[in-house]
């Protein structure tokens, strides 16, 4: 939530209770991933908060998505595929 040039919120990870409330302007300085979007197979659009901890991991997975769909365009292969 962001209230009064603050952002208060909490990781969506399950389990995890990290919480970040700073000012808007600091939100970058504390690597949280806030609002980030992601665009599921069926083009439906999901908002996240990510602490530090699950931002870091959620940003290894993008990048191994990213290598996978340029390895597709590129080659016409799918490494290790699941059908």
């Amino acid at each position: 939530m962001r209230l009064n040039n603050y952002v208060h919120v909490e990781c969506d990870v399950k389990g995890c209770q990290n919480k970040l409330d700073v000012a808007e302007k600091e939100v970058d300085t504390h690597g949280w991933a806030v609002g980030v979007e992601y665009i599921d197979a069926k083009g439906h659009t999901k908002k996240y908060d990510l602490c530090f901890e699950h931002a870091m991991r959620w940003r290894y997975l993008r990048q191994q998505h990213d290598a996978e769909i340029d390895n597709l365009i590129s080659t016409g292969n799918i490494k290790n595929p699941v059908m």
